[in-house]
């Protein structure tokens, strides 16, 4: 059966949905598997101690920056459709909105990403985190929240946000395969350095591989469609405004986003049934209610901000457009300080009167 056969059958959006479901499904077998998390990395990275979960990070990110560069090469994913690259660009709200979702994941132990694969694997906490994350992201997208979100991406307008940075260099064609090509291999350096583990390694490219996959069937879809569709892969912030929307009776509630937010919690579940890692926990506290809640604030005003969430930014790092180049830069930036501040603060020294 061809692509045209199941368009037929099932319809444009309804392919689409399809498709979105599938690549969630992979994205989240294989993030779920490989321990996939930026937060991780970030922390890692700022502490001078890279570990194995930078090296995986690292890994899903070449593949995906690498395999992204070579459908667009071989004309298999039209990436110029891509409201990456297809849309203005606010570098304020990239740097700005990334460094909130940075503070935001750290906080909430967790980007909205892993958060919600964590979700499916039985973690209340996450599920409380994700629920909170959603419907602020929803707010700051068309809701109370505008104008906080306005505030942030009004500072700094650039047309160059939506630019490739690869065509600012002059790398021409071949410029973004070969640093696909060439993060891998520092990747694959770092993971035989830290001893990520072959299966570990293998999960992580399948994670990027996932990505890929959503630009591949995204186009592929798009192109055959007689009406006009979205060229897109694995982001949460949008999907997540969108389902809320959905259940509101505000937008149509089957697409590649929303049936991509089902499929990770599907393949999360899967691979740790298989791994024996589903199980429910809780808060420990009640007081660690807040700083979840605050943090998932935190990360649905910079998503939206932003233009991505970290696996968004990501996503759109694949099109090496400048706006979620920076998102990351934000992402990780903000990550660092605020690990700094809060979860590696030195405890306060008590005077002798004091002690």
């Amino acid at each position: 059966m061809t692509l045209i056969d199941i368009m037929e059958r099932f319809g444009d959006a309804e392919t689409m949905a399809l498709a979105g479901l599938a690549v969630g499904a992979a994205f989240g077998f294989a993030a779920q598997a490989s321990a996939f998390c930026l937060r991780a990395a970030t922390v890692e990275l700022g502490r001078g101690a890279g570990g194995s979960r930078l090296a995986v990070w690292l890994l899903a990110a070449a593949a995906a920056v690498l395999g992204t560069q070579m459908l667009a090469l071989g004309g298999h994913a039209d990436l110029s459709m891509s409201r990456y690259l297809d849309q203005g660009g606010s570098l304020s709200g990239a740097l700005l909105g990334g460094a909130l979702f940075g503070a935001g994941m750290i906080l909430s132990r967790g980007c909205s990403g892993r958060l919600l694969i964590l979700s499916g694997t039985g973690n209340l906490r996450a599920v409380f985190a994700v629920v909170v994350f959603a419907l602020t992201a929803w707010l700051a997208y068309g809701g109370a929240l505008v104008p906080v979100r306005e505030a942030i991406t009004g500072l700094w307008q650039s047309p160059v946000g939506a630019a490739e940075a690869t065509g600012l260099l002059g790398l021409g064609m071949y410029g973004g395969v070969a640093i696909g090509a060439v993060l891998l291999a520092v990747a694959v350096a770092v993971a035989i350095r830290t001893r990520a583990g072959w299966l570990a390694g293998i999960a992580a490219l399948a994670t990027g591989g996932a990505i890929v996959a959503g630009w591949w069937a995204t186009s592929s879809v798009a192109a055959l469609s007689f009406d006009p569709m979205d060229v897109e892969s694995v982001t949460f912030s949008r999907p997540f405004v969108f389902l809320v929307e959905g259940f509101a009776g505000a937008a149509p509630l089957l697409s590649f986003g929303t049936a991509m937010i089902g499929g990770v919690l599907v393949g999360a579940f899967l691979s740790a049934l298989l791994r024996r890692e589903v199980r429910v926990q809780g808060f420990a506290s009640v007081r660690d209610v807040p700083r979840y809640a605050l943090g998932a604030v935190l990360m649905g005003i910079g998503a939206v901000a932003a233009g991505g969430c970290a696996t968004g930014a990501l996503t759109g790092a694949t099109t090496f457009a400048v706006a979620p180049l920076l998102a990351l830069a934000g992402i990780a930036g903000g990550a660092m300080v605020t690990d700094r501040l809060i979860d590696r603060a030195p405890a306060p020294r008590l005077s002798p009167a004091a002690a």
